[in-house]
């Protein structure tokens, strides 16, 4: 029985063996790398059109995290980004200044924002290079635990890398199958099947730094760097543990363990301080599955056959939160150690609901396209579906015809459109004023010649006569709409205008209280004004299209009432906890080209109570909390602040709104970022930076077009000439970096990577830095991160100077 115990171990041990075999063969094929040979370092300088498709908001479910903190603590942020389906929901959690504060789950539409940003309420993430730059934005009500109370959080800055992103599963290992083959040692094929499945995902971890600007309720910003992990991976797992750390020398570590169908799958490896990416295996499960517990204070990994212990020296501080689709975070945070050197630890698990929730619904947002001869109707009523479509009627009437279909606690005065079909039919018949059109969209004319173009434009346009079919056209569904005793307002509707990002707000033309037969000759003028110098020149600032077309809207007035504007945030300082509302009795043209000065009140969000009116006020209480309510309503709706137009009826205080657009200008960068935005990262804050003599070679600050291109042209090129290196990162310089729009040389990396070299004879320090600058503690940590010199190192570079000469 013995004998046949021991041939029943050796052979299982043969097929593992075997196995281990398959497997290499297998991963070794299967390995993907951004990072390149030194050869290929030309390579490295373009972005590959792969990098934005894979930092492009993807199709399938995913989950996004930014975790970072400062080497003592202090403060830390943790960003959760988790797409499931249509639906977008975030976690904020930021702990800073003895405040831990949080921002509970916010759902909001994938399709919010742009392929390239995630935006849901206050947070807004920002893809601008592909794993070279990211912009991070918060400015919302956040919640502070120790108090329970609402305070209002900012946080701008830019993520950027301290390494090139990894595939994560790129190390993975026959190790990491280890429970799998305990379970079943002789399933091969379903072993290879599933490491082959691992190594084709998309899943994706980069370290980096995220340099930002913090203040809380108005306080003096704080601007710290911020060092962590960012992963994004797909949303398709049971339960997964993962544990990372990013230290005080530059030495990073990451290992996860994740529960799959068929098992669960460990894997680990380390980003040392020298850039060079090595396994990782966990020896001591335990002291990481029990880290709340504080069961073991040494965390025992294995890389390279080396130990590599991580001691725990401060107990984990933990929170919890659900997701709406049923899944438990738990996330832990606590300072460690190795050698002499701390660190911060992440410790997050995620466990998926057994009953596979589906992705909370949200409520819809008309939106329609026009098809077919939905596009050539030169008059829409606001009820018609088409005119929905802002391509063809412009975004006054497209969000009229969108607040029309969803009016809930308010009224949308009746009217029409003049679409952009009868505006095209227009010029057609006038050919002048097309050739004008034409001219003015050469894209190699200057504003003094845009200006003068327009202003013919505009002149032809005003002088022009409308057909009678359109006229007649126009009066005949006013009639139908509203009647024709009537008075109406007729106000311009441009494509492109009253975007989220910028607003071409009170710049075209509006005229209130015109009668029926003056309505085709305002609509001329309307369309006029489009071309005004105003106008042009605005677009051509902000490189807008300088002549798109135009929509007209016409609407029936409300006579006898108080006009307004409504921000569901403060439009000064974007505080998202006030309702601001400026109102006055008569036109609200009036008050929005600030003509009249409107009576004031501030409504707390929340609950509606009064924080500041103006004494006497032309608003009762009953329509005030009217337009509270339509405040939560449509901010709510529309997923953002929102900028709505209303007049409120004397005798009945019925609300009638006449516009909704997004507040602009929230996403607008701050001084701060425009002054760090091309700031390269720091790997640790013990890097040493000279500008040598590049001063006097480039004495002018550097422009962004030179960051994006030379840079990166001349970092690959320095740092390919290093003996030492064998790769040449493509997301993270090495050598040289850029700081104020100065750049300046990385003295470490240059000289500490040949420590041993440098600390023998300082005179290639001397000669780049003019003077010694490496410290005692820098040759320290030079030793740590960087491995020794090949014995044979001289010899080397004697052979590789003789074979240049």
């Amino acid at each position: 029985q013995m004998h046949s115990t021991q041939l029943s171990e050796y052979f299982t041990l043969f097929v593992l063996s075997i196995y281990s075999l398959i497997f290499r063969i297998i991963t070794h094929v299967k390995k993907r790398s951004f990072t390149p040979h030194k050869n290929s370092f030309i390579g490295t300088i373009k972005i590959l059109p792969e990098e934005w498709e894979l930092e492009r908001k993807q199709e399938k479910d995913e989950w996004l995290v930014i975790d970072a903190t400062t080497v003592c603590g202090d403060t830390c942020l943790f960003i959760s980004v988790h797409a499931k389906g249509e639906c977008l929901e975030t976690y904020v959690h930021l702990r800073t200044g003895g405040h831990t504060l949080v921002c509970p789950s916010t759902l909001a539409r994938k399709s919010a924002g742009t392929e390239s940003i995630f935006l849901a309420g206050p947070l807004r993430l920002e893809m601008r290079e592909p794993f070279r730059r990211w912009r991070v934005q918060y400015k919302g009500m956040m919640t502070d635990e120790s108090t329970g109370k609402q305070v209002f959080v900012t946080l701008a800055g830019w993520w950027k890398p301290t390494s090139d992103a990894k595939w994560r599963y790129n190390f993975v290992d026959s190790p990491s199958l280890e429970d799998q083959l305990a379970s079943r040692p002789f399933c091969l094929v379903k072993h290879a099947r599933t490491a082959k499945n691992l190594l084709d995902t998309s899943d994706l971890v980069q370290w980096g730094e995220l340099h930002c600007e913090i203040s809380i309720d108005g306080e003096d910003s704080k601007e710290v760097r911020l060092r962590g992990l960012r992963s994004r991976y797909s949303d398709v797992v049971l339960q997964e543990q993962q544990f990372s750390v990013y230290f005080d020398h530059g030495d990073r570590v990451l290992w996860s363990r994740r529960h799959c169908e068929k098992g669960p799958i460990t894997h680990g490896f380390i980003a040392r301080g020298d850039q060079k990416i090595v396994p990782l295996h966990l020896t001591n499960k335990d002291s990481v599955y029990e880290l709340n517990y504080g069961d073991s204070d040494i965390i025992n990994f294995e890389q390279m056959n080396l130990p590599y212990a991580v001691s725990k020296i401060s107990p984990p501080v933990t929170f919890t939160y659900p997701t709406a689709t049923g899944e438990s975070v738990s996330v832990s945070r606590l300072t460690v150690r190795h050698l002499k050197y701390d660190g911060q630890a992440i410790f997050i698990q995620r466990i998926a609901s057994y009953a596979n929730k589906a992705a909370p619904s949200l409520p819809a947002i008309p939106e329609y396209i026009a098809h077919g001869d939905e596009r050539d109707m030169p008059v829409l009523r606001f009820s018609h579906r088409a005119c929905q479509d802002s391509s063809i009627t412009g975004g006054k009437a497209a969000n009229l015809a969108r607040l029309t279909s969803i009016a809930k606690g308010f009224i949308v005065p009746r009217g029409i459109c003049v679409t952009t079909a009868a505006f095209e039919a227009h010029l057609e018949a006038h050919a002048n004023i097309k050739k004008l059109i034409e001219k003015l969209g050469n894209q190699g004319n200057d504003l003094e010649t845009c200006i003068h173009l327009g202003e013919q434009i505009g002149a032809g346009l005003c002088g022009s006569i409308m057909s009678e079919q359109l006229k007649e056209e126009i009066r005949e569904t006013l009639n139908n709409e509203t009647g024709l005793e009537t008075r109406f307002a007729v106000r311009s509707s441009a494509v492109g205008e009253d975007g989220a990002e910028l607003s071409s707000a009170g710049q075209l033309e509006s005229y209130m209280e015109v009668e029926i037969d003056d309505v085709a000759e305002k609509v001329l003028m309307c369309w006029a004004s489009n071309y005004r110098r105003e106008c042009i020149s605005y677009r051509k600032q902000y490189g807008q299209p300088i002549n798109p077309s135009m929509g007209v809207v016409v609407q029936r007035m409300i006579e006898n009432g108080v006009a307004g504007v409504m921000f569901t945030c403060d439009p000064v300082r974007g505080d998202p906890s006030k309702v601001v509302i400026n109102a006055f009795k008569g036109k609200g043209e009036d008050i929005v080209s600030g003509t009249v000065t409107p009576d004031t009140v501030v409504l707390r969000k929340a609950d509606g109570i009064v924080i500041e009116q103006s004494d006497p006020c032309c608003l009762s209480t009953i329509a005030r909390n009217r337009l509270h309510s339509a405040a939560l309503y449509l901010e709510g709706l529309f997923g953002g602040p929102q900028d709505v137009e209303f007049i409120v009826n004397l005798e009945s205080d019925d609300i009638n709104a006449v516009q909704s657009r997004d507040v602009t200008g929230r996403e607008r960068e701050s001084d701060f970022e425009l002054r760090t935005e091309f700031n390269s990262s720091n790997l640790t804050d013990h890097e040493c930076y000279t500008m040598a003599n590049v001063g006097e070679v480039m004495p002018e600050p550097v422009t962004p077009l030179f960051v994006s291109t030379t840079t990166k042209l001349y970092d690959s090129c320095i740092m390919a000439e290093n003996e030492v290196l064998t790769r040449c990162n493509r997301h993270y310089a090495l050598g040289v970096s850029i700081f104020h729009h100065r750049t300046v040389l990385n003295h470490g990396e240059m000289f500490l990577r040949m420590w041993e070299q440098t600390e023998k004879d300082r005179i290639g320090e001397i000669a780049l830095g003019g003077q010694e600058l490496f410290t005692k503690e820098m040759f320290e940590m030079g030793k740590q991160r960087y491995d020794p010199l090949h014995k044979l190192f001289p010899l080397f570079r004697i052979a590789k100077v003789l074979y240049v000469l």
